[in-house]
C-alpha cells in the first residue's frame, strides 16, 4: 500500500481510539503507534539483505505482541484478544524469509505489512462499540476485576 494511504488510516483510526475510546482502546492506540514508529526506524535506513530478519522490525513486533497480550489479559474487552492473535501472525510471519529462501520479497513485504489494517479496523469496531456502550448504560468498564490492586 501507499505510505501516504497507511498513514492516514493509522492516523485516523488511532486518534479516534484516542478521542473517543476508554482506557483500553487509548492504550492500544499509543502500543500501536509506539510499534509503527519503532519499526519505521528500522525499515529503511537499515534494509537487511531478503534472507536475513531484520532484527530491529522483528523485535518492535515481539513488544507489541507482548503489550497486546498484557492487554487482552487485564482488560474487559474481546476484541483485544483478536489483536493480540493478529500480532501474533505479524510476529511468526517474518520467519518466511529464513524458511523460503525463494520467496519473492514484494510477496514478503506484503505478508508482513498486511496484518496492521485488519488490527486497525478491529481497533475502530472496539472504539465504537465503547461509545455505544456508554451511550446506552453511561458506563464501560475497561479492566477486569482480576486486574484490580487489592485495597
Amino acid at each position: 500500500m501507499q505510505p501516504a494511504y497507511f498513514a492516514a488510516v493509522l492516523c485516523a483510526a488511532c486518534f479516534y481510539a484516542l478521542w473517543k475510546g476508554g482506557t483500553p482502546e487509548r492504550l492500544v492506540s499509543m502500543i500501536i503507534l509506539v510499534g509503527v514508529a519503532w519499526s519505521a526506524l528500522f525499515r529503511f535506513p537499515y534494509q537487511s539483505p531478503f534472507g536475513v530478519i531484520n532484527i530491529g522490525i522483528w523485535s518492535a513486533d515481539i513488544v507489541v505482541f507482548i503489550a497486546l497480550i498484557a492487554t487482552a489479559l487485564h482488560s474487559e474487552r474481546y476484541w483485544t484478544i483478536w489483536m493480540s492473535s493478529f500480532q501474533l501472525v505479524q510476529v511468526i510471519s517474518h520467519l518466511p524469509e529464513l524458511l523460503i529462501p525463494h520467496l519473492l520479497p514484494g510477496v514478503h513485504l506484503l505478508i508482513i505489512s498486511l496484518w496492521i489494517y485488519p488490527m486497525l479496523i478491529i481497533l475502530i469496531a472496539g472504539t465504537l462499540r465503547h461509545t455505544q456502550r456508554m451511550k446506552t448504560f453511561g458506563t464501560d468498564r475497561s479492566w477486569s476485576d482480576f486486574s484490580q490492586p487489592e485495597v
